[in-house]
């Protein structure tokens, strides 16, 4: 007997109007590179939970946070473009990694006031970043929503969608990080993110080429002495890795919700994230949204030094 395909009920997380995620003036966002989803344009700061889950994240800015559903699904919800440089001025969130809740709790509060004065952006993006390895679909309704209307239905395949013999829907991690482990083999007694942050440091080219590395709400980035040493598709290809960007001196592994647990466990790897942080390279920062893309994506999502 066929079983129906779950779906996750995604509500706005604030009052405004609905805008594709291609339409968001951003090319992080934009790209979907991060994953599908869509945005909203506020006209009220407050912010309810747009699903119903346990939070994986939130930002030490207050900027962004990130919700993982029963079903697994991650969702990760960015206040503002270029916010981050704001310093958490303009958020007031009062979620903690943890927490569960409800679609449509409220959260927090942004103030948009404080953000168009600040000459930032304060569309929202709401971002399904492991939607395309769970193979699922995502209807996106349009037009003017209050927040925690409905806004979006998340369509995953049903359990017994899965061929029975064969790959699995999702590869198993040591599956799908053996199609890098040619040139990235970890120890067999490292599993899980030791096992990721292991492969990640032998493929930007070892403890040794590391100068310095910190995280922000998606990615770790570091500052390689040398980075031709990088083996960049083999750590793309790497289970738990979303992409690699090079971009502001910086070498970026994209990683997602989970990217303190990577940074943590690269930490226990390599020691010292702040490294040999005075011989990292100056680079001039821009002062504009579309400075920053040419730019490239290096600070728009927020640094965080240290944990």
């Amino acid at each position: 007997m066929t079983q129906p395909e779950p779906t996750e009920r995604i509500v706005a997380p604030l009052t405004g109007m609905l805008v594709p995620l291609a339409d968001v003036p951003d090319q992080v966002f934009a790209s979907k590179k991060m994953g599908d989803g869509f945005a909203v344009d506020p006209t009220d700061g407050t912010v309810v939970a747009p699903a119903t889950g346990t939070v994986m994240m939130v930002a030490k800015t207050g900027h962004a946070f990130a919700i993982k559903t029963a079903a697994g699904v991650e969702v990760l919800v960015h206040m503002g473009i270029d916010t981050v440089e704001l310093a958490g001025k303009p958020f007031a969130l009062t979620l903690t990694k943890g927490d569960a809740v409800e679609a449509g709790q409220p959260v927090g509060t942004m103030d948009l006031a404080q953000i168009t004065a600040a000459g930032k952006a304060a569309m929202t993006m709401v971002i399904f970043t492991n939607l395309a390895r769970r193979r699922g679909t995502l209807d996106v309704r349009s037009g003017a929503v209050t927040a925690g209307d409905a806004a979006a239905t998340v369509t995953l395949p049903a359990p017994d969608a899965q061929p029975a013999t064969g790959a699995a829907e999702v590869a198993p991690p040591d599956a799908a990080a053996a199609t890098a482990a040619v040139s990235l083999e970890a120890p067999a007694n490292l599993t899980g993110f030791d096992k990721l942050a292991y492969q990640i440091v032998e493929g930007v080219g070892g403890e040794d080429n590391i100068r310095s590395f910190l995280h922000c709400i998606t990615r770790v980035r570091f500052y390689l002495k040398d980075e031709s040493l990088a083996q960049d598709k083999a750590i793309a290809d790497l289970d738990g890795v979303v992409d690699v960007i090079k971009a502001g001196g910086q070498y970026q592994v994209v990683i997602g919700a989970e990217v303190v647990d990577v940074y943590d466990a690269v930490t226990r790897l390599v020691g010292d994230p702040s490294g040999d942080a005075t011989d990292a390279p100056e680079v001039e920062r821009p002062t504009t949204a579309i400075g920053w893309v040419k730019h490239g994506f290096s600070s728009l999502i927020g640094v965080t030094p240290g944990r």
